[in-house]
Formats: C-alpha cells, structure tokens, sequence
C-alpha cells in the first residue's frame, strides 16, 4: 500500500514537471525567427537508436479461487535487473506541412532467480517464504501517433497528438523444488492525447520533443499514461544525422483479462540514449 501511494506522488510530481517542460518550450518558441525556414519535420525518417533504461515493473497477478494476489516489484522483490540496455526502431512521415504519422517499437527481456523473503500468492500458486524463485519477463511496445501542427513557424512548431501504444508483457514465474510454476500473459492499447514540439536552434541542430497523458476505462482495462521525451540532433549530412535523448514513461492499470490476466500493473522506465537518424 505505501509502495502504491508512493508511485502515485511521484506520478504527481513528475506530470507537473512535464506541464512546467512543456510550457517552457512554448515559451522558448515565442523567441527570434528568422526569414529562413529551418528544417523541422523531415518527409520521412527512419531512426535506430540504444537507450540505458531505468525500469521499475510491479506486478499483482489475482485468482479467482484465491483471490487478491501479491504487489510484487520485480526489482525489489525478485532481483529483477533495473537497468537494461533497450533497442528501439521508429519511423516519421509527414503529409503536407501540417501532418505527420509516427510509429516505434522497443522490447525489453529479463530473467532472475531470488529467494522469496516472504510468502507470495500470484495468480493460482502460492509460493512459500524462503523458496527460490525464478522468474522470466518479456516486454514488448509498439506506438502509433498523428500530430497536427497548428502552429508552424520559421524556426519553431507545435502541434496537437493523439495515438496509442500497444503494451505486450509475459510474466513465468517458478519455484522448481516444489513444482510450481505459473505464466501470465497480456496484451493491451493505451490511448494518449498530447502536444508535439519542434525548435529548430541553427540549419543543423534541432529539438524535438512530445508530451502524451490520458486516463482510460476501455473494455477490460483501466488506468493511466504519461510519456515524455525529447531528442537534440545534429543534421551531421543532408540524408543522415546523429543524436542523443531522453524518454520518461509511466502505466498504471488495472486489467480483467478473464483466464490470461486478472490483476495491476505498474510500470516505470526513465531511457537516456543515443540514435542514428536516416532522413529525406
């Protein structure tokens, strides 16, 4: 329960930050244009990029025999690596001037063994205090998202996004010397709505930044998302650039998946990175 409302502050706390970030870009922009116009959004790119990402995954799978089951932090509880290396591929295509249809997919595979320093119930199995415990958990994300820019100046753009990101996790987690093992899987659209910004600071070094959040109730589940990044690049030649960035996301949602998933999830990850960015 303190772990839950904890999460809930920080959440707090963070989306103020990125209300604060997000005024602060607007603001930026109202600076100096220039008569030039500055290459903002590209006809279409391609980007390959690695990220250092911290991750922090709770998990409480329920029965419907034994009922609630526990909280678990993957990398508390489990022992669990919080930090991964995660690639990531994504691609951008503009319409017009004003719009443009993006789309990513990253994937993160984890797997460790621990002692339970407690008893735990996840889903139909309850595993004993002190047994050790193996558990595997993959990750997999896809996104689609359209921005419209409604403000499209020189040096500077903004836009409204909508989109959604697709989440896919698989949890196995097992106890060999009592024979239990129990697997979850699920698989869910989190809708978003948000802003995107361009700032373009000379011909060869631009920012990009988007902003997403939205509270859904769709079918089987329901909860919360923010996400946050922002990339500076570096034109380096006319079809190819390099750069680096930073992506803050946050889920929480409770999922009624019937037989494949009954439970929460909380999931974390702040990614810091580097990219490859192929454009025309």
């Amino acid at each position: 329960m303190l772990r839950m409302e904890y999460n809930r502050m920080r959440a707090g706390r963070i989306s103020m930050s990125i209300v604060l970030f997000a005024l602060f870009l607007t603001i930026v922009a109202a600076g100096p244009v220039s008569a030039q116009e500055y290459p903002l959004i590209d006809k279409f790119n391609l980007t390959l990029s690695g990220a250092n990402a911290g991750l922090s995954t709770e998990i409480r799978l329920d029965s419907r025999s034994l009922g609630q089951g526990t909280s678990l932090s993957f990398e508390d509880d489990l022992g669990l690596d919080a930090n991964q290396i995660m690639p990531q591929v994504s691609f951008q295509f503009r319409l017009g001037r004003r719009h443009v249809f993006d789309g990513a997919w990253s994937k993160a595979d984890r797997d460790s063994t621990s002692q339970a320093l407690e008893e735990i119930r996840f889903g139909d199995i309850v595993i004993p205090g002190g047994s050790q415990v193996a558990l595997a958990y993959d990750q997999e994300q896809f996104s689609l998202g359209y921005s419209y820019f409604f403000l499209r100046k020189d040096r500077w753009a903004l836009g409204g996004r909508i989109g959604a990101r697709y989440l896919s996790l698989t949890t196995i987690l097992t106890v060999r010397t009592l024979d239990l093992e129990e697997e979850a899987d699920t698989a869910y659209p989190l809708p978003f709505l948000g802003l995107s910004f361009r700032y373009g600071f000379t011909q060869k070094w631009r920012l990009i930044s988007n902003l997403g959040w939205l509270d859904v109730n769709i079918g089987n589940v329901d909860g919360s998302q923010y996400l946050l990044n922002a990339t500076l690049e570096h034109l380096t030649w006319k079809h190819f650039g390099f750069g680096f960035g930073f992506n803050v996301s946050d889920v929480d949602v409770e999922i009624d998946d019937g037989e494949e998933f009954t439970g929460g999830a909380n999931l974390s990850s702040v990614m810091v990175g580097i990219f490859g960015r192929a454009r025309w």
